[in-house]
């Protein structure tokens, strides 16, 4: 049993408009008209709509989600973060930072009484 402990910071300006100038790309690339994509079958006219709208006007588009919410931008290899997420109870982009994050080994449940949690309630 373990722990993954990933630290985040909020996104830069830089790196947002850099996410935004390659969105359109990933989202032709994923849903756009191309030939692979209707010989795939992915080819989605509205969602492709939607989406493009939602980059170029800054509204939501598919179940009330942002086109950054949904990872499209965030493989433009101009960036240098690993992933982009949201964190509840705020407001913004976080991405990770790759060279902070941990595992914490844990072998066996805690002890009755220590005061310790498991699975997010007191033992």
């Amino acid at each position: 049993m373990g722990c993954h402990t990933w630290f985040s910071r909020p996104i830069t300006d830089e790196e947002f408009k850099k996410m935004k100038e390659y969105a359109s790309k990933e989202i032709y690339y994923f849903t756009g008209n191309s030939q692979e994509n209707i010989e795939d079958g992915l080819y989605d006219k509205n969602l492709y709509n939607l989406l493009m709208k939602s980059c170029n006007e800054n509204i939501p588009c598919v179940y009330g989600k942002y086109w950054w919410q949904l990872g499209y931008g965030q493989g433009n290899p101009d960036l240098e973060i690993s992933f982009t997420r949201e964190i509840r109870g705020y407001n913004q982009l976080f991405v990770n930072v790759p060279e902070y994050n941990d595992l914490f080994r844990v072998n066996y449940p805690p002890p009755k009484g220590s005061g310790l949690l498991l699975n997010g309630s007191p033992d």
